[in-house]
């Protein structure tokens, strides 16, 4: 499969091997990870001699989850998002919550 910046595919046996290439972060996931993942896998699913699908990483770790510098995964992409998404959705009066839910500060999980 070619044009893959992230990951590498290799078909051997009947198994697909999709592995994470990053080992200088870790394999640490990325947006450009997750989409070149959900392309091996749709190569995988459309050949009928592919048995299995193994995802391996590259390197002395698997993952070591999401990617936290730069991009939309970082705390503060995170972060704009909630703030954005709490612009554009007020958070509701106490008298909507249901029994024993705290009210907004109180609640970090209230958005």
């Amino acid at each position: 499969m070619h044009g893959l910046a992230e990951i590498k595919y290799d078909l051997a046996a009947r198994v697909a091997t999709p592995t994470l290439c990053r080992p200088e972060r870790l394999n640490a996931f990325t947006p450009t990870m997750c989409a070149e993942l959900i392309r091996a896998f749709d190569l995988a699913d459309a050949d009928g001699e592919v048995r299995a699908v193994v995802v391996t990483g590259a390197g002395r770790a698997f993952c070591a989850g999401a990617e936290l510098v730069g991009g939309p995964c970082t705390v503060e992409g995170v972060t704009a998002f909630l703030e954005k998404r709490q612009a554009e959705f007020p958070t509701k009066v106490s008298e909507d919550l249901p029994p024993g839910v705290p009210s907004w500060p109180d609640n970090p999980y209230r958005v």
